[in-house]
């Protein structure tokens, strides 16, 4: 009887929390991407291709000064199917489930250079800090702002 006691209080416990598949009664947003070329060198106009675009948001961050911050990973393949060195500036912008935007990310490590006739995988990390905290739960879009031009 004493080995079943832990597994009735847990029972009872689960019982009590009444809807457990979603605890926090939190909507499940879908997550999408849209990809826009601020500046592109006339020369490379259709050469550059960006896509496979994925965003993942971590779990939040209590920040002390009542904001809140939210990490993530981001994965962006480019392709340069021009015969010259690109270099590529970017920043990351996301937007709530209503269009508003949440936060502008701008990545270390700029710019990114890709060879000709290359592929090249762009992973790295973000932050998305707000002080609004719902707005940042119900992040919906990433949106990948490029711009590009020929090697200096």
């Amino acid at each position: 009887m004493i080995n079943l006691l832990p597994l009735l209080l847990i029972f009872f416990n689960l019982l009590s929390c009444g809807n457990v598949t979603n605890p926090s009664h939190s909507e499940i947003i879908e997550k999408h991407h849209e990809i826009i070329f601020q500046q592109i060198d006339p020369k490379l106009d259709g050469l550059v291709k960006i896509d496979s675009v994925s965003w993942i948001p971590l779990l939040p961050i209590n920040l002390p000064n009542r904001m809140i911050e939210i990490p993530g990973i981001f994965s962006v393949t480019i392709q340069n199917n021009s015969n010259e060195v690109i270099w590529i500036r970017y920043d990351l912008r996301f937007f709530d489930d209503e269009g508003f935007l949440v936060d502008d990310f701008i990545p270390f490590g700029q710019p990114v250079i890709v060879a000709p006739r290359i592929e090249h995988a762009l992973n790295g990390d973000f932050f998305v800090r707000s002080a609004n905290i719902d707005q940042a739960m119900r992040m919906a879009m990433m949106q990948f702002a490029a711009r590009i031009k020929l090697q200096d």
